[in-house]
């Protein structure tokens, strides 16, 4: 017994339910879709249909990443990975973490070395990594822990 081909309209009803709880890129559609039993040329054209819908849109959805991530003090390059894991091209990825202006993530730098080891950041000191390591963890760049770095040092 040969196995039934999914319902095209089933498909985009199921990426349409997922897309009102929450935004998803295109890969993690696909993904989702591949994985409820669809077959690929029915998910493409799927896909298709929910973006001329404005349901799916890897612009929109990845910007808001960028939004929630800097706002939980995490650095572009660790932004820009976590983008692209999440399958928005690297050339977009890197247009959207550009949209934030370097003294904007020098600031949020700033506000995790001022955490971590300000003068009010004894409790949550991290013995094992200085500050240069801790920002870099945290995906910042050379140029923004140097301006850190330079501040702290006032």
């Amino acid at each position: 017994m040969t196995a039934q081909p999914e319902d095209p309209d089933r498909l985009v009803r199921m990426a349409q339910g997922w897309l009102r709880q929450k935004e998803f890129t295109r890969f993690e559609v696909r993904a989702a879709l591949l994985r409820a039993g669809g077959h690929a040329g029915d998910i493409d054209r799927v896909l298709d249909r929910l973006t001329e819908q404005s349901l799916l849109d890897d612009y929109r959805t990845g910007w808001r990443y960028v939004l929630r991530r800097s706002a939980r003090l995490r650095g572009p390059d660790v932004i820009c990975r976590e983008l692209q894991e999440r399958g928005v091209a690297p050339e977009l990825a890197r247009k959207l973490v550009g949209r934030i202006p370097d003294e904007e993530w020098q600031r949020y730098a700033l506000r995790v070395w001022e955490r971590y080891f300000g003068e009010g950041g004894g409790r949550r000191r991290s013995p094992l990594h200085g500050p240069a390591t801790m920002l870099r963890m945290r995906g910042f760049r050379a140029e923004h822990i140097e301006a850190v770095l330079s501040i702290a040092a006032l």
